[in-house]
């Protein structure tokens, strides 16, 4: 097992001790890191791609302890960059999230499209980027039990 999918791995069973929780929080954790790392490769930022996934990652940590991201956020000693994608979706990080978040919630909108152009990534790409990474989210659930 690769050293990535090591980290994927335990980052999924960090969140899935949380037994209180659904498990769509976990899914939908693993997918918005793995979406945002993805996109962060492609944005050519190799030596940040950590950090995408980190935001993708803690992007719903709110729901996970019930408690509001900013909150959240102080306790943590985070890179101001990815705290502040966390909060306002600002930067390269933090619209990464947003379109990530709000291809999730089936908004898709040209501000979306000019951002994925910029990066020279097209919405195909992503599209069928986003249906790979949940399959295999569901497919790692499968195996796992």
């Amino acid at each position: 097992m690769g050293l990535e999918n090591l980290r994927n791995w335990l980052s999924f069973l960090a969140l899935s001790s949380l037994d209180n929780k659904p498990q769509i929080l976990n899914d939908t954790a693993i997918i918005r890191a793995k979406l945002c790392e993805w996109m962060g490769l492609k944005i050519n930022q190799k030596s940040e791609a950590h950090e995408y996934f980190t935001v993708g990652l803690l992007s719903i940590i709110d729901a996970f302890f019930d408690i509001p991201m900013e909150q959240l956020l102080k306790k943590l000693s985070l890179n101001p960059d990815i705290q502040s994608a966390l909060l306002d979706h600002s930067g390269t990080l933090g619209k990464t999230l947003h379109c990530v978040i709000d291809h999730e919630h089936g908004i898709w909108n040209e501000q979306h499209e000019k951002f994925l152009n910029y990066h020279k990534i097209s919405p195909e790409d992503f599209f069928e980027q986003y249906l790979d990474v949940v399959k295999s989210v569901e497919e790692a659930k499968l195996n796992a039990r």
